[in-house]
Formats: C-alpha cells, structure tokens, sequence
C-alpha cells in the first residue's frame, strides 16, 4: 500500500469542458503511443492529435496491472495508476496538457471485471459473488454486502472527474455489470455524476459499451432522455 497526497498546482482553472455532440474521440494507448510508452512522451504529441481535428483523447485503462505492458484490461487495483506510464503526478500533468491544448480528457474504466494476478480484494471483503462471465468471477453489485462494493466503484468514478480532472468516463463492457438491484448501479453511477457536475461546474460525461445491441438496457437505467 501507499499513500499518496492529491494535492496538485492545476493550471487548469479556465477549462470549462467539453459536451460530446461533433466530437471526434482519439483511444490512446500510452503503452504503445510512443516509443518510451510514458504520459510525459504522449505529451509531445498532443499537438499532432489537435492538428488532426481530435477533441477527446480517450486513454486506455491506467489503472494499476500485473508488469510493464498490457492493455489496461485486467486492471486490479482500481484506484492506482500504473507506475511505468508515469504514475499519477504523470496522469495529472497529461490531463493538464491536453485541457491546455482544447483538447477533452477521457478515461477508459473497467467495473465489470477483476484481472485474474494480483487481485486480492477478495481477502478484504464480499469483492465477488457467484457466477461466471466471460472474464471470470462476477462483482458482487446486488449481493449480501454488496452496498460497500458499489460505493468503491462510485468513488472511484468520482476520483478521476474531481482529482484528476477527466472530462468523461468510458465504462467497459456494462452488459457484464450483472445487478437486479432496485436501482441498477449504472443508474447511480449516473446520478452521482449528475451531482458532481453541478458542484464542479463543468459537463462530466459518461460514454457506455455495450455488445447487445439493445436500446432498452439504457432507457430502464437512464430513462428515455
């Protein structure tokens, strides 16, 4: 474990953010976006994804993970940035950077999954409940003890907006976020974000993947709006 201070000199203060509509969305893979694989060289390229008419840069998931390289996918320490990429002083100078330039900050997360090394929330508590999906053992989101669970996936998506600054959140694979909950944690999710907006006073956006196809999954949740 460490702890880590989020105190941060932000030379952000005049971004007022970015809505979605017209936007064209770059998904960046700090790994393999530059040569050193680091957000302080993705930086050096920013102005090329400006000069390419991009508005958000979406990264891949930088949340800690087993070794150097991967994808960001099978992340298990949900709130860590990944040390090799620059760890978080170096995310925060990367979501400065790209506010600096115009351009949109957005993060790729992932709750429908725990990466199968290293995940060791399951010695702390109800992490996990039974079942299967296509990534292993599914997030207890509406089991006995669930409610400290969602409330770990709700404050970290609060993290990014307020102490790094993202301007939206692409959820992975919500088909997988299995909950028969009376609210469905998407729909708290949403509203959270709602709230956080109002108080930062900036749009803060959430973008959901999906793989079925289906409309009405996302009018139950957040209505027909």
């Amino acid at each position: 474990s460490r702890f880590y201070d989020t105190a941060w000199d932000w030379m952000d203060a005049g971004w007022e953010g970015k809505g979605l509509p017209g936007s064209v969305l770059y998904e960046l893979h700090v790994g393999t976006f530059t040569s050193e694989g680091t957000f302080a060289a993705a930086i050096e390229k920013l102005d090329t994804l400006v000069e390419l008419g991009v508005s958000h840069v979406e990264l891949l998931p930088v949340n800690d993970f087993n070794g150097e390289w991967n994808w960001g996918y099978d992340g298990v320490l949900w709130y860590a940035v990944h040390e090799a990429y620059g760890g978080p002083d170096g995310l925060k100078r990367f979501v400065d950077a790209c506010h600096a330039r115009g351009l949109a900050a957005t993060l790729d997360v992932v709750y429908n999954q725990l990466g199968p090394s290293g995940n060791y929330l399951p010695e702390f508590g109800p992490y996990l409940k039974s079942g299967h999906s296509t990534w292993g053992d599914l997030i207890n989101l509406d089991g006995p003890s669930s409610g400290p669970v969602r409330e770990y996936i709700l404050q970290n998506a609060a993290m990014w907006f307020s102490e790094f600054h993202f301007d939206a959140l692409r959820l992975d694979a919500v088909h997988a976020l299995r909950d028969d909950s009376k609210k469905h944690i998407l729909s708290e999710l949403s509203e959270r974000v709602e709230l956080l907006s109002e108080t930062l006073g900036r749009p803060l956006l959430l973008i959901a993947e999906s793989d079925l196809n289906d409309p009405e999954r996302f009018r139950s949740v957040f209505g027909d709006s």
